[in-house]
């Protein structure tokens, strides 16, 4: 909803702000539109300003805060940064003037997206200094607030992901296949490591090697992990470094999987690298799942 570019007629804004502030007593300050000429809009940001206005206690100053969203700023960025020739001072802030700094100022968002960190159990988040200035029950309707209103938004809009969010582009599956090719090798070579035999060694030998050090020696199978992870690591960092982010079909933000992802609303970095780069080898606690 705070996404730069969504805007809302005077109807839904109105509805929007109506079912967040549905049990708020007395009269409700709207804001003015965003965008006057051809059609009258309203910001998304503009929806979360008014609640946060009314929010506020009556008597008392708006909140002004500056922070950062839980997204990078090198996420929204699809293009090469492009020398500065405004004049001026130089921003040497990178995230200044981006969707990834968070700026309110008397109660209104200028500037940024509200995500987990500011909703979340973040410290000096929104939530927070609404509740260290205005007390708990202010940052209490605060959230409820916010939950009707995402809540009627998710009904009212929608929010899936499809096979489009997790393909990747030709080129990239192309160096994957590449990288994947060498990686077929990649066993033996951990193997000879570990059992520190000559590199030309019969298969069947390795084997039999492996097998007698598996019943000699302990902690043989721990070393032998360790040298099959530390192998693979390096072609998975590569594979998703050819696949993530540049290389998905479906760019940030329009790719919905990554936009839940790094708002930190569901999932993890790991989970859209086993979908759309591979599965990799599975980890738990640190090692390979043990042998039953």
């Amino acid at each position: 909803m705070s996404l730069r570019g969504t805007f809302f007629s005077k109807s839904d804004y109105q509805q929007l702000v109506f079912q967040a502030l549905s049990n708020h007593r007395g009269e409700i300050k709207l804001l003015p539109p965003t965008i006057l000429k051809p059609y009258t809009l309203w910001s998304g940001k503009q929806v979360l300003s008014t609640i946060i206005i009314n929010t506020i206690p009556k008597g008392k100053t708006y909140l002004s805060l500056e922070g950062k969203a839980k997204i990078s700023a090198k996420a929204w960025q699809k293009d090469p940064p492009r020398s500065w020739e405004g004049g001026g001072t130089e921003f040497t802030n990178p995230n200044s003037m981006t969707e990834a700094e968070v700026i309110i100022r008397k109660g209104e968002l200028l500037c940024g997206v509200l995500d987990k960190t500011h909703y979340g159990a973040t410290p000096y988040g929104l939530v927070h200094c609404m509740y260290e200035l205005y007390g708990g029950d202010s940052s209490a309707a605060l959230l409820s607030s916010f939950s009707k209103v995402f809540t009627f938004y998710l009904q009212w809009f929608g929010f899936t992901l499809g096979v489009k969010d997790i393909l990747v582009v030709e080129e990239a599956n192309k160096k994957r296949d590449e990288v994947i090719y060498l990686v077929r090798q990649a066993g033996r070579v951990a193997a000879v490591k570990a059992t520190e035999v000559p590199a030309d060694i019969d298969d069947n030998k390795l084997k039999d090697t492996i097998g007698e050090m598996l019943i000699k020696d302990q902690k043989f199978r721990a070393n032998l992990d360790r040298q099959y992870k530390n192998m693979l690591d390096s072609y998975t960092n590569d594979i998703n470094t050819v696949c993530l982010s540049k290389g998905l079909l479906e760019k940030f933000p329009s790719n919905n999987l990554q936009l839940m992802v790094q708002s930190g609303a569901k999932g993890s970095t790991v989970n859209t690298m086993q979908i759309s780069c591979l599965l990799g080898q599975i980890e738990l606690e640190g090692k390979r799942p043990p042998l039953m």
